[in-house]
């Protein structure tokens, strides 16, 4: 539709974080390209079957969901709380896969590896057919992340288990150690040391909780 540079970030500037704006000014050559919203999408009929069940046997006691299965938990969100549950149990395959590379870049251009791994997910939660019952020990979420570079971290493993209690159990194997450790730290607002600590782990798809 249109682009925002730093000749007319001025016009926009209500609908840009100070982060934006640093990079219009700092860049002669950063722009931000602004497209039509889409949000065309579609799941399959029996998540919308269970969504609509769903709607009525949900519940969220404190921060734990409970009798949710198979589609969006809160179609009807009463609070905060259930509106971010909404994006965790968001519709997913029950399992899929991708290879990845991050960089960070410093002020001068340098563009430096953080990580390249492989992302393996299985989503217990969307198996058609199971029930709010049949997820074993509440847990709706399971990654597994082998690490492949740079050199110095080839070969790392983290594993977590993200439940409908809010927890996060996580596990970590670092090549120097030779061992698996529990890693209690995968979460919140630790560093996320996979994008080589720019970020927060809870920044991780918009948002990953607990």
């Amino acid at each position: 539709m249109f682009s925002i540079t730093a000749a007319n970030m001025a016009q926009y500037a209500s609908k840009l974080d100070e982060g934006q704006q640093y990079l219009l000014k700092k860049y002669s050559n950063y722009r931000i390209d602004v497209y039509p919203t889409r949000r065309t999408a579609a799941a399959p009929d029996w998540v919308y079957a269970e969504t609509y069940e769903n709607a009525t046997r949900a519940k969220l006691d404190g921060y734990t969901v409970k009798n949710a299965y198979g589609g969006i938990p809160f179609p009807i969100p009463k609070s905060g709380a259930e509106l971010l549950w909404n994006h965790s149990l968001r519709v997913r395959p029950p399992a899929f896969s991708f290879p990845f590379n991050t960089y960070t870049i410093d002020p001068n251009g340098t563009v430096t590896l953080a990580s390249s791994a492989l992302n393996e997910f299985t989503l217990p939660y969307y198996i058609k057919g199971g029930t709010p019952e049949s997820l074993k020990d509440g847990v709706y979420f399971e990654v597994l992340q082998a690490v492949t570079g740079p050199p110095f971290r080839a070969g790392e493993l983290l594993m977590f288990h993200d439940q409908l209690d809010n927890t996060r159990p996580a596990w970590q194997y670092l090549v120097g150690q030779r061992r698996v450790r529990r890693a209690p730290t995968i979460c919140c607002d630790t560093p996320n040391f996979v994008n080589s600590g720019v970020d927060f782990f809870d920044q991780a798809f918009v948002f990953m909780g607990p």
